[in-house]
């Protein structure tokens, strides 16, 4: 599985929770985040990765001003 529509914002979630998303966790299985997947999520603070993934796109985590902590497992 991947995760690939992220455009500038152009997710599912980034219009109604970009501001209010502070923890993401992506479950195992997903192997690919897309370009600017995570892009403008101001307010994430830590992101889970799974052992899964193996390639990151552009920009996935551009402008997450707020992130500060990265976990794997």
């Amino acid at each position: 599985m991947s995760y690939e529509k992220g455009w500038f914002g152009n997710t599912p979630w980034h219009d109604v929770y970009k501001d209010t998303i502070v923890e993401l966790a992506l479950e195992e299985g997903v192997t690919k985040y897309g370009d600017n997947l995570f892009f403008g999520l101001v307010s994430v603070t830590s992101l889970k990765i799974p052992e899964t993934l193996v390639e990151i796109g552009g920009d996935a985590f551009s402008l997450m001003e707020s992130l500060t902590f990265f976990m794997t497992k």
